[in-house]
Formats: C-alpha cells, sequence, structure tokens
C-alpha cells in the first residue's frame, strides 16, 4: 500500500511538472518579440551641467498577454557624445574623460547592458521596472518608470529620468567624495539617463540580436 502511495505521488508530481512546463513552452511560444530599432532609439545622459547622448547596439523586448516580460539591450559606449559644447577642443576633452580607462574603461568595456528584471503595472501605458545595468562587468541594479506602448507592429516606450550613481559600480575616480589625489576635473557621482525606445515585431524565425 505504502509502495502505491508512493508511485501515486510520483506520477502526480511528473504529471504537474509536465504542465508546468508545457505552459512555460506556450508562454514562451505565445510571447511577443520586438527588436530594437537603433537608429531611431536614443539613451540621453546628463552630468552636472554638461548632456549629451548615447546609441543602442541592438536590444529586444518581449510582450505577453499585454504585459512586459523581457527586455535586454546592448549599449555601444564609444557612441557617447556631448551635445551642449560647441568648443570643439572642450567638447573633446569631456568625451574622452568619460571615455577613459579612470571613468567608463571603454577600450575594455566597449560595451554596456540592461536586463530587465521584472515589470510591474501601475496605469495604462505606465509601468515601474527592475533590472540590472552592467558597467564595466559590474551588474547594479537600477528601477524606474516608463510609459511603454505597443500593437502588433511597434513598440515604443519612453522612461521617466533615471537617477543612478556610478560609485555603485566602482567608478571613483574625479568624485568629489572619493578622490584622494588633487585631480582638476571633477564628475559628479549622481548621472541621470533617459531611455526613448522604438522596437519593431519581429517574426519567430528572425535572428533577435544582430
Amino acid at each position: 500500500m505504502r509502495q502505491l502511495k508512493l508511485k501515486i505521488s510520483f506520477l502526480l508530481t511528473l504529471i504537474g511538472f509536465n504542465l508546468s512546463m508545457d505552459s512555460y513552452a506556450q508562454s514562451k511560444a505565445d510571447t511577443i518579440i520586438y527588436k530594437l530599432d537603433v537608429g531611431k532609439s536614443i539613451l540621453n545622459w546628463r552630468a552636472d551641467n554638461h548632456f549629451g547622448t548615447t546609441k543602442f547596439k541592438s536590444g529586444t523586448l518581449g510582450i505577453f498577454e499585454e504585459e512586459l516580460v523581457e527586455a535586454s539591450f546592448a549599449i555601444e559606449m564609444d557612441s557617447i557624445k556631448n551635445t551642449d559644447i560647441d568648443y570643439d577642443l572642450m567638447r573633446a576633452v569631456l568625451e574622452n574623460t568619460i571615455k577613459s580607462r579612470e571613468l567608463l574603461h571603454i577600450t575594455k568595456f566597449p560595451l554596456s547592458y540592461f536586463n530587465l528584471c521584472c515589470a510591474e503595472k501601475i496605469a495604462v501605458d505606465s509601468l515601474f521596472l527592475k533590472g540590472d545595468l552592467t558597467l564595466r562587468n559590474i551588474p547594479a541594479c537600477i528601477q524606474f518608470q516608463t510609459f511603454l506602448r505597443a500593437d502588433k507592429n511597434m513598440l515604443e516606450a519612453k522612461t521617466d529620468s533615471i537617477a543612478i550613481d556610478r560609485t555603485d559600480w566602482g567608478i571613483f575616480a574625479m568624485s568629489k567624495n572619493h578622490s584622494t589625489g588633487d585631480q582638476s576635473y571633477i564628475v559628479s557621482d549622481t548621472i541621470y539617463i533617459q531611455i526613448n525606445l522604438i522596437a519593431n515585431q519581429i517574426d519567430e524565425k528572425e535572428e533577435r540580436f544582430d
């Protein structure tokens, strides 16, 4: 009798596992995938009184039953551009400082990444997101609100301003609060980013990333 109960229990567990796997497979199959249009998407940044833009290299987003269930992006760090300084030499100094090994070290870390952890709908077309932003190969959690609207062809998103602290990624050089030497250039710890995304639906046979 005991062996019979064990067998029944095992079969029920196995059936439950199979149903769970079938449900997961079905949800993956029904997820609508959108591929980022890198030519129409942009990351805006502001540090102190300076601001500029950065481009995306690739990205995908997934919608299942009108909910955002996945989002992953690669950010092209060499595309960092200042847009408020008119004088070419001063603009180049700022851009090269940001890209230097003391700060973002783009020669060693040419890409940064964002991966969605969870999304919560707070209103129509408005979400609260949490995810990992990876800079210099170090992930740290960020959270923010975003507008997001999607139909069967296109997805559009526009985030609120997102404040991040660069020291969360171990970037302490030229920090007013952490510098130990007499450095002539000080970069604020708090950086503000804002993201505008346009993505197009892809079919099942199309690659998600280039």
